[in-house]
């Protein structure tokens, strides 16, 4: 058996293809296979990956129309053969021993899951830099050297970075896991699946992803697709139902189905604000029966459920955000007032 097979989508990128591939077939581990599927890709990367795939016969292409990002992973995944998978993004890079230090310490852990840390750089001055997302702090500081699962953490899977790129995953665990298709932000519910089944998963706490930084990247573009974000949390809460987990999470799931997405929907262009907030509204109505008359969520900040009464209430955007802005207004006015006093008490006595 191969083991690992690097799934990699390509669309478009004849300028950064080289340099992924490069980091791909100079890995320190050799025993792997490299499926390339070309999604639609109107540039010069299929002649790239052809180039490629005449040089070394680990190389496997994939030709297909515009699928989108989840549609080509599912595809790569249903001829993959390795042992574990790793996804890569045809414009980012591996480090050479990415593949064989997960492998190694997954085989040494028996794991379902292998975390591991990416680092960004800036696509023209190549310039570094972290995130704290991206780094996993907490969990280093939670778990350490330790084998551990979704019991062991709590909540604080939640704060886990989703993107599957810092992960190498054993294929047997993610065999009936798919993205979702025709949607952004389709790691939240890959990963919280996959985490759910997971019984063994380790963090190695090394930056072995080079993550590029473009600009006219889908998820920086704050485009009508940021929408999709309320069908994402949706699955979310759908998956953890599914899995048993409801009651653990729910407090976590209401936090992001609004604070979440309220930043989203404050995010989202101009344009595109009357249709996240009339979907968004949409679906708290559907939702208001059920928890309002839930303690976990009467137990939520005022601020929260503010958002949330806000958005089914309001007949509008403007409305919605006008609301939601006075209640921030009268917060920071209130908190001035309290500190005054504090302030006028503390020199009083």
């Amino acid at each position: 058996m191969v083991k690992v097979s690097v799934v990699i989508p390509v669309y478009n990128v004849e300028r950064y293809l080289e340099e992924c591939l490069d980091s791909v077939i100079n890995q320190t581990l050799e025993d792997i296979e490299i499926i390339c599927i070309n999604d639609g890709s109107t540039d010069n990367s299929l002649e790239i990956l052809e180039d490629y795939a005449k040089k070394d016969n680990r190389i496997r292409i994939i030709d297909q129309e515009n699928l989108g990002i989840s549609t080509t992973r599912n595809n790569g995944l249903k001829v993959c053969r390795g042992k574990y998978v790793c996804f890569l993004d045809s414009d980012d890079y591996l480090e050479l021993n990415t593949l064989r230090e997960t492998y190694d310490i997954s085989e040494k852990y028996s794991l379902d899951m292998c975390f591991f840390k990416l680092i960004n750089f800036d696509e023209n001055t190549k310039e570094q830099s972290t995130e704290e997302y991206f780094d996993m702090g907490f969990l280093k500081e939670l778990v350490g050297d330790n084998v551990f699962n979704h019991h062991d953490i709590g909540e604080n899977l939640y704060r886990i970075s989703v993107t599957v790129h810092s992960k190498l995953f054993n294929r047997d665990l993610i065999s009936d896991i798919k993205f979702p298709e025709g949607l952004i932000f389709e790691d939240n519910a890959f990963f919280t699946e996959a985490m759910f089944k997971s019984e063994r998963v380790f963090f190695l706490d090394k930056y072995l992803y080079n993550r590029r930084l473009r600009a006219d990247s889908i998820t920086h573009t704050n485009n009508e697709a940021f929408i999709d974000w309320i069908e994402i949390y949706n699955l979310l809460i759908k998956i953890t139902k599914d899995n048993g987990f409801y009651d653990d999470y729910k407090k976590v799931l209401y936090y992001k189905a609004i604070s979440n997405s309220y930043v989203k929907f404050s995010e989202i262009e101009e344009k595109h604000k009357d249709a996240f907030f009339q979907k968004l509204k949409e679906d708290y109505i559907q939702k208001q029966a059920e928890w309002k008359n839930d303690d976990v969520f009467k137990d939520l900040s005022k601020d929260l459920i503010l958002i949330f009464d806000a958005a089914i209430i309001s007949k509008n955007r403007r409305e919605f955000e006008y609301r939601v802005n006075m209640r921030r207004l009268q917060l920071s006015k209130k908190e001035n007032f309290l500190l005054s006093i504090k302030n006028l008490t503390n020199n009083i006595f």
